[in-house]
């Protein structure tokens, strides 16, 4: 019976710091008694090690335990004042975001080619292999790519020396998640993230509500109402998205590579609107879709087709779109990525007055903070 909300992570080793800082902050503001925490290992290996170092941290008294059926883990440690984590995420932030870069939207996996594909036509019967359909097949779209290939720098760095900060309420339950290797990304390692992202969704989907994958670092900034803020966004069924300011053409391939998840579904060209929607909404799944949603995409069944373009939520929100009647609608604000994950705004004056995210870049809290704003990313 599902329950609750789940904050699902595909970490990486590198990347378990700032799962420990998010636990922190989650703590500070009790959201314990409405979700739980998930993390997507590549190894049995990564699991321990990282559960390991929670507990090693010098004059601390906090500690880890297993719950007797051996599946979640639970948290005793001394608390932290509200004011002194604010402060701590306050340096750290500012910290960040003198490196801020072109890395805002590339994940931490050792990033490769890049591959764009899609089929001219959509096919009536949803009957139709998903591999058949997921083939390299389609030349306009080669020629508007242009040069299909290109690389981005690996950003993915050793586990940290450090012990990470773990401040946690004995009531948070984690779940971890191992990633079985023949599902782990060969030739489109740089998609090794969004599958397991999709992994641990499918894992997770008959034990909650909803699933709200992270990317990181983040960490909370106000207790609300989860349920209904999550319950409010599927009722209203309204994506929000921007203009993109210049030029981005890598906004267009991402566009693009989602839609041919849809290949065999009747009218998928109508999700491929000018409006980018990435970041400026959580990346919230509702869990009663998601059987539908693998069906009919058929991601299972080709996880290590996966590619770096193949952006897990976009594809979802064509999903929305498609089978949950949901419309796109303009922000009224122009920035060159998504508004939400953006490090400056030009004029925010003319923005559409119902535009209350809950989710944004620390930068632009200011611009931004609205009493649904409850998770901060570049922390």
């Amino acid at each position: 019976m599902a329950k609750r909300i789940c904050f699902l992570f595909g970490a990486m080793p590198s990347e378990y710091q700032a799962v420990s800082k998010f636990i922190e902050s989650f703590r500070q503001f009790n959201l314990a008694s409405q979700a739980e925490i998930a993390i997507v290992f590549n190894s049995e290996k990564d699991q321990s090690e990282f559960f390991r170092d929670l507990q090693s941290i010098p004059k601390s008294d906090s500690t880890v335990k297993l719950d007797e059926s051996g599946e979640f883990f639970s948290f005793d440690s001394p608390k932290k004042s509200q004011d002194q984590f604010q402060d701590q995420f306050q340096i750290q932030s500012q910290n960040q975001l003198q490196n801020r870069s072109l890395q805002d939207e590339i994940d931490d996996d050792d990033a490769r080619s890049i591959f764009f594909f899609l089929e001219d036509k959509p096919k009536k019967s949803p009957k139709q292999k998903k591999s058949d359909a997921l083939n390299f097949a389609d030349d306009e779209l080669q020629k508007a790519a242009g040069d299909s290939f290109f690389f981005f720098p690996s950003t993915e760095a050793s586990p940290p020396k450090s012990n990470p900060v773990q401040t946690a309420d004995k009531n948070l339950r984690m779940t971890p998640i191992v990633m079985p290797k023949k599902y782990q990304a060969g030739i489109n390692g740089a998609g090794t993230f969004r599958a397991r992202v999709f992994y641990g969704l499918n894992q997770l989907k008959d034990q909650f509500d909803y699933i709200l994958a992270c990317e990181l670092p983040c960490a909370i900034v106000r207790n609300v109402n989860l349920h209904k803020i999550f319950d409010d966004f599927f009722a209203r069924k309204i994506l929000w998205g921007n203009e993109i300011s210049g030029t981005n053409r890598a906004s267009e391939w991402i566009r693009t590579s989602c839609a041919k998840w849809f290949a065999n579904t009747l009218n998928w060209q109508k999700v491929l609107s000018p409006m980018y929607l990435w970041f400026n909404q959580p990346f919230i799944y509702r869990t009663a879709d998601l059987d539908e949603f693998f069906e009919v995409t058929g991601i299972l069944d080709n996880l290590t087709a996966i590619a770096w373009t193949d952006f897990h939520y976009y594809i979802y929100m064509y999903y929305l779109m498609l089978y949950r009647d949901f419309k796109i609608r303009d922000i009224g604000i122009k920035s060159n990525i998504g508004v939400c994950e953006s490090n400056s705004l030009g004029s925010v004056k003319g923005r559409d007055p119902e535009f209350k995210p809950m989710i944004c870049r620390k930068p632009i809290q200011r611009h931004l903070d609205n009493e649904n704003l409850f998770i901060v990313f570049g922390a």
